[in-house]
Formats: structure tokens, C-alpha cells, sequence
């Protein structure tokens, strides 16, 4: 994590299985970058969902729908990652994922301050390699820090 990212190596999974195969698809690598699994997305849409929840507790009182974007840029892995990110977001209760495919950072973050959303996240790595992918969390407020 840097700043307001999630950042590392995308590494893809069987799609079925166990756990296992997830961990041998993460130690039969050889970089020291952090990996960014199918797995971890739906782990941080999940988590990052619960957060909104709670920041959100008007709407939950009030039976709304809370509502997250989801965008990203156009590396290839990048529909996988996001996939698993609106699925995990989707498996909170009380919580939708509104994808928006193709998208800029400014635009997920403008989502959330016209109160299109109530939180967004865009899955980019921005200027590293290819191999490299991201996830930028963001609320009406801004973007998440380290401390978040």
C-alpha cells in the first residue's frame, strides 16, 4: 500500500479449487513486488464495502442502498481484478457495485463528490509495467492514506 493504493504484481488463480492453489500461484513467482491476486481484490472489496457501510450510517437507517464504482484502466488484467473487487464489494448486504469499465482516477473520485456514489475505486497502476496493477480507494472526502 502506498498512499491512497493498493499496489502490486498481478498474479492470476485457478478460478476453482481450494485455497491451495491460490498460495502455490503466489510462491511459484519470483518477484519481491507484493501479489495482487483475483483472491485480494474480493478481499479489499469486501473490506472497503464494510468501511463505506459505516461511514454511510444515514442510508443504512434509511434502507438505501449504499453504492460503490468500480473503473479501471485498460491492462489487460484489469477486468479480472475489478470483477472480484464489484463481487466482493456485492457480498456485503445493503451494498451495490456500479461498474463503470473504462474510466480515469479524477472520474471516480468526481462520482463520489456529486454523490453519484458513495465510494469508488479504480483499478490502475498508473505508470508502472504492465505486469503491475492497483487499486485507488476513494469517498466523497477523498482518497484513503496509509492510516485508513
Amino acid at each position: 500500500k502506498s498512499g491512497s493504493d493498493i499496489r502490486g504484481q498481478f498474479v492470476d488463480h485457478q478460478r476453482t479449487g481450494s485455497l491451495t492453489s491460490v498460495i502455490h500461484s503466489i510462491i511459484d513467482r519470483s518477484s519481491s513486488m507484493p501479489p495482487l491476486t483475483p483472491l485480494a481484490a474480493y478481499c479489499f472489496g469486501a473490506s472497503f464495502a464494510n468501511m463505506v457501510k459505516q461511514e454511510c450510517v444515514d442510508k443504512v437507517n434509511d434502507d438505501k442502498l449504499i453504492k460503490i464504482c468500480v473503473g479501471l484502466d485498460p491492462r489487460p488484467h484489469g477486468v479480472r481484478l475489478a470483477d472480484a473487487f464489484a463481487r466482493g464489494v456485492e457480498g456485503v448486504e445493503g451494498v451495490q457495485a456500479v461498474y463503470n469499465g473504462l474510466s480515469t482516477t479524477p472520474s471516480m473520485f468526481e462520482f463520489c463528490r456529486a454523490d453519484l456514489c458513495d465510494g469508488g475505486a479504480m483499478i490502475t497502476a498508473s505508470h508502472l509495467p504492465e505486469d503491475r496493477n492497483g487499486i485507488k480507494l476513494f469517498t466523497k472526502s477523498g482518497g484513503y492514506t496509509k492510516a485508513d
